[in-house]
């Protein structure tokens, strides 16, 4: 049962669709870079045009990150699936080879669901229209990961938002920032003194 398992799914017409679905998410990535740069957001005055270019500049950036992680993430998979596919079709698959389609299949699955929560803040951010808040940084955090560390500026609202390590000592507690947020996702900060504010 397991033989004719692993038969039905080591063929070229699955290989393909692996294939064809990879390059769709390159095709896509490529697409949401193009898009993003069709929103630039410029000069110094937060109105409601720069709100709605930033945002959708943010929008698309998001997509490309979901789209980086998932072309990644199923770029691995073919490749253990192309190791089980070749020695299947060569007639030197053994039932210890089936870790490499074990393999492939664990890939597919983290790149579905590593895409699953930017596909949901991506659908609760686009059914809301921008708005900024006056906060002040209240806190600096770092966290830390076997991979290394994130940076994050905590605001008064309690909103955490992502820097780089570079521009991370830049940042004072006590220093206020135009916040902008869509939804309840904080997307992006201007200093005050700096930008200024158009009001309605």
């Amino acid at each position: 049962m397991l033989e004719k398992i692993t038969k039905f799914v080591l063929n070229k017409w699955v290989f393909i669709t692996l294939i064809v679905i990879e390059v769709c998410g390159i095709v896509a990535l490529f697409w949401a870079q193009a898009k993003q740069d069709s929103y630039p957001y410029r000069g110094i005055i937060i109105d409601n045009e720069f709100l709605d270019a930033l945002a959708m500049n943010e929008f698309y950036e998001a997509i490309q990150l979901a789209l980086v992680a998932f072309v990644l993430f199923f770029f691995a998979a073919i490749i253990f699936y192309a190791v089980a596919f070749v020695k299947h079709k060569r007639g030197t698959f053994i039932p210890k080879d089936r870790g490499a389609l074990l393999g492939s299949l664990m890939f597919m699955a983290t790149a579905i669901a590593f895409t699953i929560p930017f596909i949901y803040d991506l659908h609760s951010r686009g059914s809301e229209r921008p708005f900024v808040m006056v906060e002040n940084i209240v806190d600096k955090q770092i966290d830390y990961y076997k991979s290394g560390k994130d940076y994050f500026l905590v605001f008064t609202s309690g909103s955490n938002y992502k820097v780089s390590k570079k521009t991370f000592p830049l940042f004072h507690i006590g220093s206020t920032f135009y916040t902008v947020y869509q939804g309840k996702s904080l997307i992006h900060i201007f200093p005050v003194g700096k930008y200024t504010l158009k009001k309605d």
